[in-house]
């Protein structure tokens, strides 16, 4: 077969599992055609999730166990903005609603930010560069990974939960904050932490910060950009009151750059018809953040094991049900775009033997 022929048939059997995800011949076509075709690092991601599928044949539960690694792959190079929008990005993302609360981000997590809770004091909070903890070794890898600041680590051992993130306000300063709770401080391993800490620590992603500081309110966002598209002058209905004391507290903490770019992107958004699904965007968003974990953690098996254990967000409840968020991972698993995701990160078979 020539590379355009392999190109056609890999992503014909991802169109046809797409269509209907337990249709395992075509994952063991996609094996074969790595495979045969010395896609070391695809072969053995196929082979891997057949195995976690439990559709494995004795072939490739050897191929996946002579290339997975003993220990946590680490990742050699920064996930850039570019590899996160075309490779890791859930479609369902509208990347207009992305750019519009990146863009307000900043503002709106000075307009809606907090005190930190009395329960925890500022003395309290972890060097991640110091501590030995696992999840203080992580934070600051993850971090690092994502290229996002890093926020300021506390732990509640006794507490049960996972983790919850605060924007939090001290001397006239923003300190995104992490609390890290009971479940996932007995987490033992490297890869679920991994898995755990890149899911929700991609709520530093300044689009999904600001869906944070809106505490992670559905009607809150649609609030915010209809007030936003009010004060640009483009058609909106509501309370035209309401809509101009939010677009004050958020067009007032702006700087004039990001407004100038606010209002050619809600313009852009306009012109071409694209209605704004907040409740989409938030779901998809979920998955993006499912698909970091994945990336970093390496492993289906571990992914399956804290979405299946997690408890839900404080005062939140989740728009997609463990079933669905697995679902969606095992078709990313097999995906072109995970595979250059992992190459972008230095984190592939071929990659590795080459280091």
């Amino acid at each position: 077969m020539t590379p355009r022929d392999v190109i056609a048939a890999v992503r014909e059997h991802q169109s046809l599992i797409d269509a209907d995800n337990l249709r395992f011949e075509s994952y063991h076509a996609l094996f074969d055609l790595y495979r045969r075709n010395d896609r070391l690092d695809e072969a053995q991601g196929v082979a891997a999730t057949l195995c976690f599928l439990e559709q494995a044949t004795p072939q490739e539960e050897a191929f996946a166990a002579q290339f997975h690694a003993p220990g946590m792959e680490m990742a050699r190079y920064r996930l850039s903005e570019d590899v996160l929008r075309r490779h890791v990005c859930h479609p369902d993302q509208d990347p207009y609603v992305s750019a519009v609360l990146g863009l307000i981000a900043p503002a709106v997590a000075v307009w809606r930010a907090t005190e930190l809770p009395p329960s925890l004091s500022r003395k309290a909070r972890i060097d991640v560069t110091r501590d030995q903890l696992l999840i203080s070794r992580m934070t600051e890898y993850v971090t690092d990974v994502l290229d996002v600041d890093r926020p300021e680590l506390y732990l509640r051992a006794k507490e049960p939960g996972d983790l919850a993130m605060l924007n939090v306000k001290s001397d006239g300063r923003l300190y995104p904050s992490v609390v890290v709770f009971q479940n996932l401080l007995l987490c033992k391993t490297e890869r679920q932490v991994a898995f755990a800490l890149g899911r929700y620590l991609m709520d530093l992603y300044p689009p999904h910060f600001c869906f944070v500081a809106l505490d992670r309110s559905v009607q809150a966002v649609k609030q915010v950009f209809k007030a936003c598209l009010h004060r640009v002058g483009l058609p909106v209905e509501g309370d035209r009151r309401a809509l101009d004391q939010i677009a004050h507290e958020v067009f007032s903490r702006m700087q004039p750059r990001a407004r100038d770019q606010l209002c050619v992107v809600l313009t852009k958004m306009v012109a071409r018809g694209r209605s704004i699904d907040v409740e989409q965007w938030v779901a998809a968003a979920e998955l993006t953040a499912c698909r970091v974990g994945l990336l970093l953690a390496g492993d289906l098996r571990d992914a399956s094991t804290m979405i299946s254990c997690e408890a839900a967000p404080l005062g939140v409840s989740a728009m997609l049900s463990p079933r669905d968020e697995l679902d969606e991972l095992v078709l990313y698993s097999i995906s072109e775009d995970y595979f250059a995701a992992r190459r972008a990160l230095g984190l592939a078979v071929e990659g590795r033997q080459a280091a």
